[in-house]
């Protein structure tokens, strides 16, 4: 399962990309260092949990962790798109909105794997230890 779930983290490193560029259009003044470090928190805390063969904590951290990366993702995504409504973005010559929302909206499908390993970690977290 972790294996999976580390491959998964690439997904969203890539995905984190179609992040960068609507927030680095609507934010121009920012620097650019500030907003990969805000769009690639839920890659740096699937890969952090998942890089080892042991998970650093217990499971029901790891389920909290994957929960809260779930969470960053979906939140920023929607922000991202509900400040386009209200701040409509420029045309861009060399990348087109079109391809940032695929790469976006690719991440939710990362949701799928990601929302079956917390159901199961969380099962695994309530079943009682034999002694």
């Amino acid at each position: 399962m972790l294996g999976n779930l580390n491959i998964l983290s690439v997904v969203l490193a890539f995905t984190a990309m179609g992040q960068y560029w609507f927030y680095k259009h609507i934010f121009p003044h920012i620097t650019a260092w500030i907003v990969w470090g805000v769009v690639f928190v839920p890659w740096v805390t699937i890969f952090t949990i998942t890089f080892c063969k042991r998970p650093p904590f217990g499971p029901r951290p790891f389920a909290r962790c994957l929960l809260f990366a779930m969470c960053w993702y979906a939140f920023f995504t929607i922000a991202a798109e509900g400040l386009n409504c209200l701040l409509p973005l420029p045309p861009d010559r060399h990348f087109p909105i079109t391809a940032a929302r695929i790469l976006m909206y690719g991440g939710w499908l990362t949701f799928i794997p990601l929302a079956r390993s917390y159901i199961y970690v969380r099962r695994l977290s309530r079943e009682p230890r034999p002694d």
